[in-house]
This record gives structure tokens, sequence and C-alpha cells, in this order.
């Protein structure tokens, strides 16, 4: 079982009678080890969550979904290490979320997501890591009823970062968003929050 209360910025735009939220969970998984090269898992949920919190554009105010929002899928994991110097991986989640007793869909929430990961030690302080994203088109948050708005696309996002470790001095930079990919999180009434285009960033750290 879950309960969330709203958070401070939910409660600064809040319903009059906005109430925590509430689930039931249940969840069923399976893990495998070959050696040490490769690590397997797969978790099949389902939950239901009632007077799930959000956001009403219409009425700029946070608020309960007055129906039940149900939620089951398959999150499948695999790790590699065919050599000491490279680690790879991958998830892909499978997640159909709609309002119980109705044929729609909740607002916002992808159907599928899939992320892979290269780390690579190019020599023994300097590791790189490259790290992409796919997610799937969904249905603009102010489309209960699935046919009110076009859905936010489907996107692609590729990171890479360099990491120099040399004793408890440690350096790092990397680019987000190689390819400069356009894209969209969250949209309300096809107005969209874009992400940040391609940028940089670099800092170093040293441990006492």
């Amino acid at each position: 079982t879950s309960f969330r209360i709203p958070n401070v910025d939910e409660y600064a735009l809040a319903d009059d009678d906005l109430k925590p939220q509430e689930g039931r969970h249940v969840d069923l998984g399976w893990r495998q080890w070959y050696r040490d090269m490769v690590e397997a898992s797969a978790t099949f949920f389902y939950f239901e969550i009632d007077d799930e919190i959000f956001y009403d554009p219409n009425a700029r105010v946070n608020r309960n979904y007055e129906d039940t929002t149900r939620r089951t899928g398959v999150e499948l994991t695999l790790k590699l290490n065919p050599v000491d110097d490279i680690h790879l991986w991958c998830n892909y989640t499978y997640n159909n979320a709609k309002f119980k007793g109705k044929n729609t869909y909740v607002p916002l929430v992808p159907k599928y997501t899939f992320n892979f990961g290269i780390d690579w030690r190019l020599v023994d302080p300097l590791l790189v890591a490259l790290m992409g994203t796919f997610v799937d088109e969904k249905y603009d948050g102010s489309d209960q009823s699935n046919h009110a708005f076009a859905k936010i696309d489907a996107y692609q996002v590729f990171d890479l970062k360099f990491t120099y470790t040399y004793k408890r001095f440690q350096a790092f930079g990397g680019i987000n968003n190689i390819f400069d990919e356009l894209y969209s999180t969250t949209a309300f009434s096809e107005s969209y929050y874009t992400m940040p285009t391609r940028n940089y960033y670099a800092g170093i750290r040293f441990s006492f």
C-alpha cells in the first residue's frame, strides 16, 4: 500500500478539497545471474491509485482524479560485463495506465520507455559513459478523454559523460542531448514545456 500527501507546490495551487492519494500495489519479480557476466531481471506490476493528484490547467489548480487509476505492466533489466573494462545495461518498461472502468489512458504516462548505457574504462583513471533514452508518445495532460488534443511526440535523447579519477581527486564533464533533440515531456492543452537542447557541463570534486 502507499500514501502520498500533496507537496508544497501542489498545495500552493490547490482545489479546496484536495486529498492525499492512496494506492494498492502488487509486484512479482525474478532475477537471475550468470557468473559475473550477466544479470537479468523481470518485474510484473499491478497497482491502483485512489484520488491520484493531477494538475488541472483549466481551473489552474491541483485536484484529485474522480476515477481510480490503474497501471499494469512489466519492467525488464539486463546488465552485461563482457570484459572487465566494459559494462553494458538496458532497461525496458511497458506501462498500461488507464482509468479503472474506462477505456481511456491516463495523461502524461508513456506506454513504452527504453534506456541503455555503456560504461567503458578507456584507461584506468578515465571512464566514458554513453546513455540513451527512448520514450513513447503520450496523451496531453489536459486530455482525459484521449481525443481532445494532439499527443506529445515520442523522443530519443543521448548523453555522454567523462570521469577522470585520481586518488581523492575527480574531474568530470559531459554533453547532454548530444544530437540537439527538440522534445517535450509535458504539455497541457497543447502548450508544451520543452526540455533543454544540447548543453555542456564540467566540474571537479575532491574528497577528504
